[in-house]
Protein backbone atom coordinates (compact mmCIF):
# COMPACT_ATOMS: atom_id res chain seq x y z
CA UNK A 1 0.00 0.00 0.00
CA UNK A 2 1.59 3.32 -1.18
CA UNK A 3 0.42 5.81 1.24
CA UNK A 4 0.87 9.91 0.22
CA UNK A 5 1.21 12.81 2.69
CA UNK A 6 1.78 16.28 2.21
CA UNK A 7 4.19 19.39 3.45
CA UNK A 8 1.21 21.47 4.32
CA UNK A 9 1.89 21.55 8.11
CA UNK A 10 5.27 21.36 8.15
CA UNK A 11 5.79 24.69 5.66
CA UNK A 12 3.68 26.19 8.47
CA UNK A 13 4.46 24.77 12.09
CA UNK A 14 7.68 24.55 13.43
CA UNK A 15 6.47 22.28 16.68
CA UNK A 16 3.38 21.02 17.47
CA UNK A 17 0.67 18.09 17.97
CA UNK A 18 -0.82 17.74 14.63
CA UNK A 19 2.99 17.81 12.54
CA UNK A 20 3.68 15.42 15.34
CA UNK A 21 1.18 13.43 14.83
CA UNK A 22 1.89 12.86 11.32
CA UNK A 23 5.71 12.05 12.15
CA UNK A 24 4.76 9.70 14.61
CA UNK A 25 2.17 7.86 12.60
CA UNK A 26 4.58 7.62 9.53
CA UNK A 27 7.41 6.02 11.82
CA UNK A 28 5.24 3.29 12.65
CA UNK A 29 3.73 2.74 9.13
CA UNK A 30 7.18 2.24 7.47
CA UNK A 31 7.94 -0.28 10.04
CA UNK A 32 5.04 -2.06 8.65
CA UNK A 33 5.40 -4.97 5.40
CA UNK A 34 3.80 -3.93 2.03
CA UNK A 35 3.01 -0.29 3.68
CA UNK A 36 5.52 2.77 1.91
CA UNK A 37 4.46 5.95 3.33
CA UNK A 38 5.72 8.85 1.44
CA UNK A 39 6.00 12.35 2.50
CA UNK A 40 7.87 14.59 0.06
CA UNK A 41 8.85 17.80 1.14
CA UNK A 42 12.07 19.87 0.11
CA UNK A 43 12.55 22.19 3.13
CA UNK A 44 10.82 22.61 6.75
CA UNK A 45 11.74 24.47 9.61
CA UNK A 46 9.51 21.68 11.80
CA UNK A 47 11.42 20.05 14.91
CA UNK A 48 9.82 16.78 14.38
CA UNK A 49 10.22 16.76 10.69
CA UNK A 50 14.10 17.51 11.23
CA UNK A 51 14.60 14.56 13.71
CA UNK A 52 13.20 12.48 11.50
CA UNK A 53 14.13 13.41 7.77
CA UNK A 54 16.38 12.09 5.29
CA UNK A 55 19.70 14.16 5.09
CA UNK A 56 19.16 14.57 1.47
CA UNK A 57 16.37 17.19 2.32
CA UNK A 58 17.06 20.68 3.83
CA UNK A 59 16.21 22.42 7.33
CA UNK A 60 15.87 25.85 7.48
CA UNK A 61 17.11 27.36 10.80
CA UNK A 62 15.82 30.92 12.40
CA UNK A 63 12.97 33.17 11.18
CA UNK A 64 13.41 35.93 8.24
CA UNK A 65 10.83 37.57 6.49
CA UNK A 66 8.27 35.77 4.28
CA UNK A 67 9.85 32.42 5.07
CA UNK A 68 6.29 30.27 5.56
CA UNK A 69 5.01 32.15 2.40
CA UNK A 70 8.70 30.88 0.52
CA UNK A 71 8.84 27.40 2.46
CA UNK A 72 4.88 26.96 0.86
CA UNK A 73 5.68 28.11 -2.64
CA UNK A 74 9.08 25.54 -2.27
CA UNK A 75 7.69 22.48 -1.17
CA UNK A 76 4.31 23.24 -3.22
CA UNK A 77 7.03 23.11 -6.19
CA UNK A 78 8.33 19.64 -5.21
CA UNK A 79 5.67 18.17 -4.22
CA UNK A 80 3.84 18.98 -8.11
CA UNK A 81 7.28 17.28 -9.43
CA UNK A 82 6.63 14.35 -6.93
CA UNK A 83 3.28 14.23 -7.52
CA UNK A 84 3.78 13.28 -11.55
CA UNK A 85 5.83 10.47 -11.18
CA UNK A 86 4.99 8.89 -7.75
CA UNK A 87 2.02 6.50 -7.83
CA UNK A 88 -0.24 6.46 -4.37
CA UNK A 89 -3.21 4.38 -3.37
CA UNK A 90 -4.27 6.95 -0.84
CA UNK A 91 -3.98 9.98 0.02
CA UNK A 92 -4.03 11.66 3.13
CA UNK A 93 -3.12 15.63 3.38
CA UNK A 94 -1.86 17.10 6.38
CA UNK A 95 -3.68 19.99 6.35
CA UNK A 96 -6.88 21.47 4.10
CA UNK A 97 -5.05 23.40 1.46
CA UNK A 98 -8.01 22.65 -1.25
CA UNK A 99 -5.08 22.41 -3.99
CA UNK A 100 -5.29 18.41 -2.24
CA UNK A 101 -8.79 18.01 -3.61
CA UNK A 102 -6.93 18.43 -7.45
CA UNK A 103 -3.62 16.18 -6.39
CA UNK A 104 -6.27 13.30 -4.74
CA UNK A 105 -8.37 12.38 -8.35
CA UNK A 106 -10.30 9.92 -8.19
CA UNK A 107 -8.15 8.18 -5.57
CA UNK A 108 -9.30 7.75 -1.65
CA UNK A 109 -9.10 10.46 0.41
CA UNK A 110 -8.44 10.27 4.00
CA UNK A 111 -8.12 12.96 6.34
CA UNK A 112 -7.60 13.67 9.82
CA UNK A 113 -10.07 16.18 12.28
CA UNK A 114 -8.08 16.86 15.42
CA UNK A 115 -10.67 19.21 17.24
CA UNK A 116 -13.77 21.49 16.28
CA UNK A 117 -11.98 24.59 17.89
CA UNK A 118 -12.37 26.84 14.42
CA UNK A 119 -15.89 25.82 14.16
CA UNK A 120 -16.69 25.98 17.61
CA UNK A 121 -15.05 29.75 18.20
CA UNK A 122 -14.03 31.33 14.50
CA UNK A 123 -16.63 30.36 12.41
CA UNK A 124 -17.89 34.43 12.33
CA UNK A 125 -14.24 35.59 12.28
CA UNK A 126 -13.07 36.93 8.36
CA UNK A 127 -9.59 35.84 8.92
CA UNK A 128 -10.83 31.78 9.21
CA UNK A 129 -13.51 31.85 6.60
CA UNK A 130 -11.05 30.45 3.96
CA UNK A 131 -9.45 27.67 6.24
CA UNK A 132 -13.16 26.72 7.14
CA UNK A 133 -14.73 26.36 3.60
CA UNK A 134 -11.82 24.48 2.34
CA UNK A 135 -12.12 21.71 5.40
CA UNK A 136 -15.25 21.62 4.89
CA UNK A 137 -14.66 20.54 1.31
CA UNK A 138 -12.48 18.46 2.74
CA UNK A 139 -14.95 16.56 4.85
CA UNK A 140 -17.16 15.97 1.98
CA UNK A 141 -15.10 14.58 -0.32
CA UNK A 142 -13.25 12.19 2.25
CA UNK A 143 -13.35 8.29 1.94
CA UNK A 144 -12.73 8.06 5.71
CA UNK A 145 -12.84 10.57 8.22
CA UNK A 146 -10.19 10.15 11.48
CA UNK A 147 -11.36 11.70 14.68
CA UNK A 148 -8.55 11.80 17.58
CA UNK A 149 -11.54 11.39 20.51
CA UNK A 150 -14.65 10.20 20.68
CA UNK A 151 -15.18 13.99 21.81
CA UNK A 152 -14.14 15.18 18.21
CA UNK A 153 -16.06 12.87 16.57
CA UNK A 154 -19.66 14.47 18.02
CA UNK A 155 -18.83 18.04 17.12
CA UNK A 156 -17.92 16.68 13.64
CA UNK A 157 -21.56 15.13 13.09
CA UNK A 158 -22.84 18.09 14.97
CA UNK A 159 -21.87 20.95 12.76
CA UNK A 160 -21.37 18.65 8.88
CA UNK A 161 -24.04 16.19 7.66
CA UNK A 162 -21.91 13.26 7.36
CA UNK A 163 -22.42 9.45 7.71
CA UNK A 164 -21.26 8.29 11.27
CA UNK A 165 -20.23 5.55 9.58
CA UNK A 166 -17.08 7.16 7.65
CA UNK A 167 -15.58 8.19 11.12
CA UNK A 168 -12.51 5.96 12.84
CA UNK A 169 -12.15 7.50 16.27
CA UNK A 170 -8.09 6.56 16.65
CA UNK A 171 -6.46 8.31 19.68
CA UNK A 172 -2.88 9.60 19.61
CA UNK A 173 -0.04 8.13 21.23
CA UNK A 174 2.28 9.68 24.06
CA UNK A 175 4.72 11.96 22.77
CA UNK A 176 7.15 10.87 25.89
CA UNK A 177 8.21 8.16 26.94
CA UNK A 178 7.01 6.77 30.27
CA UNK A 179 10.39 7.77 32.32
CA UNK A 180 11.29 5.70 36.06
CA UNK A 181 8.64 5.90 38.63
CA UNK A 182 12.19 6.59 40.48
CA UNK A 183 12.46 10.05 38.97
CA UNK A 184 9.79 12.04 41.20
CA UNK A 185 9.73 15.97 41.95
CA UNK A 186 12.60 17.19 43.83
CA UNK A 187 11.04 18.24 47.32
CA UNK A 188 13.81 20.63 47.75
CA UNK A 189 13.21 22.98 44.70
CA UNK A 190 10.50 25.65 44.81
CA UNK A 191 6.99 24.07 43.99
CA UNK A 192 4.95 24.96 40.96
CA UNK A 193 1.82 24.47 39.15
CA UNK A 194 2.60 23.67 35.47
CA UNK A 195 0.26 25.55 32.97
CA UNK A 196 0.90 23.81 28.69
CA UNK A 197 -0.26 25.23 26.05
CA UNK A 198 -2.06 28.75 24.89
CA UNK A 199 -3.50 30.59 27.12
CA UNK A 200 -6.88 31.52 24.62
CA UNK A 201 -9.78 32.08 26.66
CA UNK A 202 -11.44 28.95 26.22
CA UNK A 203 -7.89 26.98 27.79
CA UNK A 204 -9.01 28.17 31.31
CA UNK A 205 -5.80 30.40 32.16
CA UNK A 206 -7.09 32.91 33.58
CA UNK A 207 -10.35 31.64 35.16
CA UNK A 208 -8.20 28.96 36.74
CA UNK A 209 -5.46 31.01 38.27
CA UNK A 210 -7.92 33.20 39.72
CA UNK A 211 -9.26 29.93 41.39
CA UNK A 212 -5.98 29.37 42.89
CA UNK A 213 -5.11 32.72 43.61
CA UNK A 214 -6.04 32.13 47.29
CA UNK A 215 -3.47 29.24 47.68
CA UNK A 216 -0.52 31.61 46.17
CA UNK A 217 -1.03 34.19 48.50
CA UNK A 218 -1.49 31.92 51.45
CA UNK A 219 1.61 29.94 50.06
CA UNK A 220 3.79 33.03 48.26
CA UNK A 221 6.58 30.29 47.68
CA UNK A 222 4.15 28.52 45.12
CA UNK A 223 5.07 29.55 41.42
CA UNK A 224 2.94 28.91 38.42
CA UNK A 225 4.81 27.99 35.75
CA UNK A 226 3.30 28.62 31.79
CA UNK A 227 4.97 26.56 28.65
CA UNK A 228 4.00 25.99 24.88
CA UNK A 229 2.88 29.25 24.15
CA UNK A 230 4.46 32.76 23.40
CA UNK A 231 5.59 35.16 25.96
CA UNK A 232 3.29 37.13 28.13
CA UNK A 233 1.18 40.13 26.36
CA UNK A 234 0.83 43.47 27.40
CA UNK A 235 -2.56 42.86 28.56
CA UNK A 236 -1.58 39.60 30.29
CA UNK A 237 1.23 41.02 32.13
CA UNK A 238 -1.04 43.94 33.32
CA UNK A 239 -3.81 41.34 34.68
CA UNK A 240 -1.09 39.29 36.61
CA UNK A 241 0.24 42.97 37.98
CA UNK A 242 -3.33 43.53 38.92
CA UNK A 243 -3.51 40.26 40.94
CA UNK A 244 -0.48 41.14 42.71
CA UNK A 245 1.04 37.90 41.35
CA UNK A 246 4.10 39.04 39.25
CA UNK A 247 6.26 37.12 41.31
CA UNK A 248 4.44 33.43 41.44
CA UNK A 249 3.32 33.32 37.30
CA UNK A 250 6.41 33.01 35.29
CA UNK A 251 6.57 32.42 31.35
CA UNK A 252 9.20 29.43 30.57
CA UNK A 253 10.60 29.49 27.27
CA UNK A 254 10.94 25.67 26.11
CA UNK A 255 13.89 24.22 24.25
CA UNK A 256 13.37 20.69 23.93
CA UNK A 257 11.12 17.11 24.96
CA UNK A 258 13.51 16.68 27.95
CA UNK A 259 13.40 20.40 29.46
CA UNK A 260 9.60 19.90 29.19
CA UNK A 261 9.47 16.30 30.32
CA UNK A 262 11.60 17.33 33.36
CA UNK A 263 9.28 20.58 34.21
CA UNK A 264 6.53 17.87 34.21
CA UNK A 265 8.08 15.66 36.93
CA UNK A 266 9.45 18.71 38.60
CA UNK A 267 5.92 20.09 38.64
CA UNK A 268 3.08 19.59 41.85
CA UNK A 269 0.57 19.01 38.97
CA UNK A 270 -0.22 20.29 35.60
CA UNK A 271 -3.35 22.18 35.70
CA UNK A 272 -5.50 21.40 32.32
CA UNK A 273 -8.29 23.38 32.75
CA UNK A 274 -9.34 23.98 29.09
CA UNK A 275 -12.99 23.92 28.63
CA UNK A 276 -12.61 22.23 24.93
CA UNK A 277 -9.90 19.71 23.48
CA UNK A 278 -10.01 17.20 21.08
CA UNK A 279 -7.55 15.10 22.91
CA UNK A 280 -5.41 16.91 25.34
CA UNK A 281 -1.86 15.69 24.71
CA UNK A 282 -0.84 17.67 27.56
CA UNK A 283 -2.29 14.65 29.57
CA UNK A 284 -0.72 11.82 28.64
CA UNK A 285 2.84 14.27 28.69
CA UNK A 286 2.10 14.92 32.41
CA UNK A 287 1.04 10.83 32.95
CA UNK A 288 4.37 9.61 31.89
CA UNK A 289 6.33 12.33 33.45
CA UNK A 290 5.31 11.07 36.75
CA UNK A 291 2.85 14.58 36.69
CA UNK A 292 -0.86 14.42 38.49
CA UNK A 293 -2.99 16.39 36.08
CA UNK A 294 -6.18 18.76 37.32
CA UNK A 295 -8.67 18.77 34.18
CA UNK A 296 -11.99 20.70 33.29
CA UNK A 297 -15.21 18.28 33.19
CA UNK A 298 -15.48 19.27 29.32
CA UNK A 299 -14.19 18.70 26.02
CA UNK A 300 -12.36 15.39 25.38
CA UNK A 301 -9.91 15.53 28.39
CA UNK A 302 -12.32 13.48 30.78
CA UNK A 303 -12.06 10.64 27.73
CA UNK A 304 -8.38 10.99 27.41
CA UNK A 305 -7.44 10.52 31.31
CA UNK A 306 -9.78 8.23 32.02
CA UNK A 307 -9.85 8.24 36.11
CA UNK A 308 -6.62 8.85 36.25
CA UNK A 309 -6.91 12.85 36.59
CA UNK A 310 -8.60 15.18 38.79
CA UNK A 311 -11.70 16.83 37.85
CA UNK A 312 -12.87 20.41 38.71
CA UNK A 313 -15.87 21.78 37.84
CA UNK A 314 -15.29 24.44 35.27
CA UNK A 315 -18.90 26.27 36.42
CA UNK A 316 -17.43 25.75 39.77
CA UNK A 317 -14.17 26.87 40.04
CA UNK A 318 -13.62 26.60 43.78
CA UNK A 319 -13.32 23.26 43.09
CA UNK A 320 -10.08 23.86 41.28
CA UNK A 321 -8.65 25.55 44.38
CA UNK A 322 -9.67 22.52 46.65
CA UNK A 323 -7.68 20.00 44.67
CA UNK A 324 -4.79 22.14 44.06
CA UNK A 325 -4.11 22.77 47.57
CA UNK A 326 -4.71 18.95 48.52
CA UNK A 327 -2.28 18.28 45.55
CA UNK A 328 0.11 20.45 46.92
CA UNK A 329 -0.04 19.67 50.72
CA UNK A 330 -1.05 15.55 50.89
CA UNK A 331 2.18 13.60 49.41
CA UNK A 332 0.35 10.64 49.50
CA UNK A 333 -3.07 11.81 47.16
CA UNK A 334 -0.69 13.16 45.14
CA UNK A 335 1.11 9.51 44.44
CA UNK A 336 -2.24 7.91 44.05
CA UNK A 337 -2.81 9.98 40.93
CA UNK A 338 0.92 9.04 39.48
CA UNK A 339 0.29 5.57 39.64
CA UNK A 340 -2.87 5.96 38.11
CA UNK A 341 -1.94 8.11 35.24
CA UNK A 342 1.25 5.08 34.67
CA UNK A 343 -1.16 3.14 34.40
CA UNK A 344 -3.73 5.21 31.77
CA UNK A 345 -0.90 5.64 29.49
CA UNK A 346 -0.40 2.09 28.83
CA UNK A 347 -3.50 2.23 27.27
CA UNK A 348 -1.66 4.98 24.19
CA UNK A 349 0.97 4.08 21.56
CA UNK A 350 1.71 5.24 18.20
CA UNK A 351 1.75 1.80 17.44
CA UNK A 352 -1.78 1.84 18.36
CA UNK A 353 -2.65 4.58 16.36
CA UNK A 354 -0.60 3.12 12.96
CA UNK A 355 -2.51 0.04 13.32
CA UNK A 356 -5.96 1.34 13.64
CA UNK A 357 -5.01 3.90 10.63
CA UNK A 358 -4.09 1.06 8.64
CA UNK A 359 -7.39 -0.52 9.54
CA UNK A 360 -8.87 2.74 8.54
CA UNK A 361 -6.73 2.95 4.76
CA UNK A 362 -7.70 -0.56 4.42
CA UNK A 363 -11.52 0.06 4.28
CA UNK A 364 -11.04 2.46 1.38
CA UNK A 365 -8.77 1.04 -0.55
Amino acid sequence: MNLRYDHQIFSIQRAGGISRYYIELIKELSNIEGVVPNLPIFASFNTHWQEWANQKNIFITGKWPLQTTILTYLNQKYDQINHSFQKFDIYHPTYYNLSSLKKVGEKPLVITIHDCTDELFHKNRPEFVKLLTARKAHIERANRIIAISESTKKDLLSFYNINPSVISVIPHGPSFQTISLNSLRNTTQPPYFLFVGHRYEYKGFKSAIEAIIPLCKKNPEIKIKCVGAAPFSITELTWIHNIQLEKNILHQPISSDTQLQDLYTQAIACIYPSAYEGFGMPILEAFASNCPVIIANKGASPETAGNAAIQFDVTAPETLLHVAEKLYKNPTYRLEFIAKGRKRIEDFSWRKTAELTLNAYKQVE
